[in-house]
């Protein structure tokens, strides 16, 4: 069944015609095929995440593709794993996302600096949400993923998704160890800001007149502040 599943998401994502037209069928397989992964996978399915990264980089749509999967393998195990899974099976995947997540963080990473396709870049943004509440700091902190994001921040297209993430950061707890990369991304960040919100604008009007977009702009910026300064 796994194998069938896998093959035929591979078949319909490999190309952006079948991609598009056939998107509702392709989200309906890859929660199907999380919800086996939660059964096979470490156990029975050592190769999941490695398959899954060599996969992502024979093809854009594709490689969009595998960004969804993983987006919900996390939710799966960190936020609704509750009730559904025995702990120590929750343990077991969490062990298993944490270890290979190198994997993951490089190819995040690859895609932000390579690709110039606004879906993949999108999907991968959202993925990282979803992963920065839990991953070890280092892939956070000692890693371009902070300059990265800050770098999609003025970016329209990206802005809303990127506040997201850099609230996740902000919510982070660890003690003093990365005071110095927080202050550094908080100065920059309030630099872009002051470009994107000029300091005589009056929130309030400006979200009353504002699309839906830039009032969920406002938004994310007042989570990310109350996250910060928490």
């Amino acid at each position: 069944m796994k194998n069938y599943i896998s093959e035929v998401i591979v078949q319909l994502s490999s190309n952006e015609a079948s991609f598009r037209m056939e998107r509702l069928y392709v989200n309906k397989l890859n929660v199907t095929l999380v919800q086996i992964l939660k059964h096979e996978w470490p156990a029975r399915w050592r190769s999941f995440i490695p398959d899954l990264v060599a996969a992502a980089k024979t093809s854009e749509t594709i490689c969009e593709n595998c960004m969804v999967i993983l987006k919900l393998l996390s939710e799966e195990v960190f936020d609704f794993s509750r009730g559904e899974m025995t702990q120590q099976k929750i343990k077991e995947l969490k062990q298993s996302l944490n270890s290979e997540f190198q994997l993951i963080h490089e190819l995040c990473l690859y895609v932000l600096s390579a690709s110039q396709r606004t879906e993949l870049i999108r999907a991968t943004l959202s993925t990282l949400h979803a992963f920065l509440s839990w991953i070890p700091l280092g892939y956070i902190f000692e890693s371009p993923l902070l300059e990265t994001l800050l770098k999609f921040f003025p970016m329209p297209s990206y802005r809303n998704l990127t506040l997201q993430c850099l609230t996740e950061v902000a919510a982070l707890n660890f003690g003093d160890f990365y005071n110095i990369q927080y202050v550094k991304m908080y100065n920059f960040f309030m630099v872009q800001l002051q470009a994107i919100l000029p300091l005589t604008t009056n929130i309030p009007e400006a979200y009353a007149n504002g699309s839906s977009e830039e009032q969920a702009f406002i938004q994310n910026l007042a989570l990310f502040f109350t996250s910060f300064y928490k």
